[in-house]
């Protein structure tokens, strides 16, 4: 997996996913398996949900396959997902990381809930749940303080290579936009 840096909080949309698409040089991008660059190409796509702004969207995202590193037996596809995207969460980063930062200050949930509805108080124990019994820990332990979103996401890269509250551990890497 491939997370491609984007706006964060931004209402998802099947243009605003192939704008992020389209601005990430395909050619420059490192694969997270072998790690060589130059060698990633298009290689189909598939759908995953995102629940965001109270809308289910269907999102088709793009793929890539390296070609140093796959063969005819093995092949190594990577998504390319924008970074407000948890791998393997239908709810984004941001929307995760505002109930995780109103339930430790003790604020009201229900204004995220609010603002996506496609959310219930069912998924909020389950978030909390997740965050106490995995990610409490590792965050106190690198000394994040959770604020922005672009900023945890950077750093829990950094420090975990890994998005924040994504749970199952596969290579994935960040691609920040070049200045």
């Amino acid at each position: 997996m491939i997370e491609l840096f984007s706006d964060f909080g931004k209402c998802f949309s099947q243009d605003f996913y192939n704008n992020v698409v389209d601005d990430a040089l395909i050619p420059h991008l490192q694969c997270p398996t072998c790690g060589h660059t130059g060698c990633l190409v298009k290689f189909g796509k598939y759908f995953r949900s995102v629940k965001s702004e109270g809308n289910l969207i269907r999102l088709k995202v793009q793929r890539v396959i390296c070609k140093e590193c796959s063969g005819p037996k093995r092949k190594h596809t990577h998504a390319l997902i924008p970074s407000d995207l948890v791998p393997y969460s239908q709810v984004p980063m941001s929307d995760q990381l505002d109930i995780i930062i109103s339930s430790d200050s003790g604020e009201d949930i229900e204004e995220v809930l609010e603002r996506n509805p496609l959310l219930d108080m069912n998924y909020v124990y389950r978030l909390l749940s997740l965050y106490r019994h995995v990610w409490e820990a590792m965050i106190i332990s690198a000394n994040i303080f959770l604020r922005e979103a672009s900023v945890t996401c950077r750093l829990c890269f950094s420090i975990y290579s890994m998005q924040f509250m994504q749970i199952k551990k596969v290579p994935i890497c960040l691609f920040l936009p070049s200045t």
